[in-house]
This record gives structure tokens, C-alpha cells and sequence, in this order.
């Protein structure tokens, strides 16, 4: 579910949570990933699942921006927190924002 989905993320592939629970729901909503609502989740079913149709649904409404600027906040928050420890960042991390120092 979501570690797989992050596990994706973070090898710059594409990724699709299906929440089997609210904790999941709630951690992707909180992270802007695409996901699929309960509702949809309901409705899917097993002899007409196409699963390219499902992904061009969500890819169509989802905000990427949202995430990325998310996932950029979250890396800039710590990053601060470990330099605040004297601590170095991840050199990945640091190009992901941009801040190649």
C-alpha cells in the first residue's frame, strides 16, 4: 500500500495507492498522491477492472503540483531540522530542491 507506492516515488516511477484503509486515505491525502477515493474503490469490479482507464482517471484530476510542492516543503523541514543538529542531508535530496551547496 503506501510503502510501495512511496518505494515508487522515490525511484521516479509512477504510482497509484488504493487505500484498503483510512490511515492510508489520510497519509495520501496529507502527501497529495494520487490515489483512488472509497467510493471508486467500492464501484470497481473485477470483470470490467481496466486498470490503464482507472490510472488516466486519476492522472486527469490529480494535482502533481500539490505534491510536488508537498514533498518539497517536507525535505526543505528536514533538512532544517538536520542542519539545526549539524547533521548533512542526503546529496538527493538537496537536488531535489535545487540547492546543490
Amino acid at each position: 500500500r503506501i510503502h510501495g507506492t512511496m518505494a515508487g516515488v522515490a525511484a521516479g516511477a509512477a504510482a497509484l495507492i488504493l487505500p484498503t484503509d483510512f490511515r492510508t486515505l489520510e497519509m495520501a491525502q496529507a502527501m497529495h498522491l494520487p490515489s483512488v477515493s472509497g467510493a471508486e474503490l467500492n464501484a470497481l469490479k473485477v470483470e470490467t477492472f481496466d486498470l490503464s482507464e482507472l490510472i488516466k482517471k486519476v492522472a486527469a484530476r490529480h494535482d502533481f503540483h500539490a505534491f510536488e510542492r508537498t514533498r518539497r516543503a517536507a525535505i526543505q523541514t528536514y533538512s532544517d531540522m538536520l542542519r539545526g543538529m549539524d547533521l548533512e542531508i542526503h546529496p538527493e535530496l538537496l537536488h531535489v530542491l535545487g540547492d546543490n551547496d
